[in-house]
Order: structure tokens, then sequence, then C-alpha cells
């Protein structure tokens, strides 16, 4: 599980030199006036996982710098990891990842910045922006969240919700397995066929008895395995119908939120 430790603006809209820290189990309250920098954190937390804002990336540093940055500390059940954002009013974009090695931390190589990018929504968030801004952190006034989206982009999040992202290629796959598993189910059914005609129609010495049977065993063998691929692969059709099942109620559920909103 990812946990927070501790957040740092530094000219990052209203906010000159901000640090906040967490700590486990804490409840944290951040109050303040209108246009005290409240909604700015959740901002700053959002533009420096996602590099993604309300408004242009320049417009938000403050008017009194030349660069803004972001570096968030955060920790999983293992490894601890700092994420730092920056950009130049220039428009200069900088992304790197830290992960505590001992007492210091160390640059991750993680190469470009898009690479850089995916490896913190996959290895360390495990979410992509959408679901994060509308599961996690919900930014002020959210011209995305789930009601506003298409059907499609709302199946989407759901499916990624369920871990199912790729379930149409996982019943592609399954589907290419358990049709190549029958396939060979049934030459080996043939030779095994074969094999037994030779056997019961044929003057077979006692040298040759044994090579044969040893050979239907082997064939045998093969068909129990074959088999077993095939429960294997019936199984994963039974796990499909359930996702189907899921996502069917899903779907349910996001009609009826859609029509309650509505």
């Amino acid at each position: 599980m990812i946990l927070l430790q501790s957040i740092e603006l530094k000219d990052f809209l209203s906010h000159k030199n901000t640090k906040i820290d967490f700590y486990p189990d804490q409840k944290v309250l951040i109050s303040g006036n209108s246009g005290a920098g409240k909604s700015a954190i959740i901002d700053a937390l959002i533009w420096c996982f996602y590099g993604r804002g309300r408004s242009d990336n320049r417009s938000l540093i403050n008017l009194q710098a030349k660069e803004s940055s972001i570096i968030v500390t955060l920790s999983d059940d293992a490894n601890c990891y700092k994420i730092e954002r920056t950009i130049t009013k220039m428009g200069k974009h900088g992304l790197q990842i830290y992960e505590q090695k001992k007492k210091s931390f160390e640059p991750v190589t993680t190469g470009t910045l898009k690479e850089t990018q995916e490896f913190i929504e996959r290895n360390l968030l495990h979410a992509s922006y959408f679901l994060f801004i509308n599961s996690i952190a919900y930014p002020q006034n959210n011209p995305e969240s789930f009601v506003k989206q298409t059907a499609t982009k709302r199946k989407e999040l759901i499916l990624e919700i369920i871990k199912a992202e790729n379930y149409d290629e996982y019943g592609k796959r399954t589907k290419e397995i358990l049709n190549n598993s029958k396939h060979q189910k049934e030459i080996i059914e043939i030779h095994v066929a074969d094999n037994q005609k030779i056997i019961e129609t044929e003057a077979i010495t006692v040298q040759q008895l044994p090579e044969l049977e040893q050979r239907d065993l082997n064939l045998k063998q093969k068909i129990q395995t074959i088999n077993e691929e095939i429960a294997v692969v019936n199984e994963l059709e039974s796990k499909e119908r359930e996702h189907k099942m899921q996502i069917q109620g899903l779907k349910d559920s996001a009609k009826t939120i859609k029509t309650s909103v509505d």
C-alpha cells in the first residue's frame, strides 16, 4: 500500500516554500481563508504525479519566480521514493524519481520523460490519471469527474478499478488456448486409436509388444496432460463469465448513477 510521507511546494501558485509532513494513521485537516492555497496542495500532488493541472503548466509558477517544483515523498511496504517535477517559465519540464538506498536517495533510471511517467503510474501508483482524480484526490471543480464522462470512458475506468483493463485480450487468448488444446487432443486420440487397431489386428511378437504398449501409455499420458490443460482453460472461461457479470453489474450501477445525476 502506498503511503504519502511529505509534499514540498516551491514557487507553486501562491506557495513560495511550503512543506507538509504526513505520519501513519494521522488525520489531516487543511484550513484557511479563500485564496490561501488549500486547493493548490491537491493540485500540486496531482501535477507532481501526472504533470497535469487545471491550467497551463507555466501558469502554475509563482508570479515572482522563474521555476516551480514539487517534491512528493511516498513509500510502499518495502521501499521509499521521491518524485520531483519541475517546470520553468520557458516551458522546460523535468521529472525525476529517487529511491532510498540505506540513508540516501539515489536516482532511478527509467529512460525518457514518457517512460518515467509510465513507471510512476504503473509501478508506483498503480493508477491512471483518470482513476486517481476519481478515487483518491478530487480536484476542485473537477471537469473530468466520472459522471461527466462518456460511456466509453466510464467503462475504461470501471475495468481499471476491477483490474480488468485487458479483459478482451485475455478472453481472446483463452479461446485460442482452448481451441489449440482441443485440436491437439483430437490428433492424439487419432494416434491412440490407430495404435489400438494395430495391437488388435496384427500379430505382434513378444519383442514388439512392450514397445507398442509404452507408446500407447505415453500417448495416454499426453491426453491426460491435455485434459488438465483444458480443465485450466475451462476455469479461465468460468472466471471470464464472472468478470462479464461483474462488469454488467458495474454498468448497471453507472447507469443508475447517471440517471440520479441527470
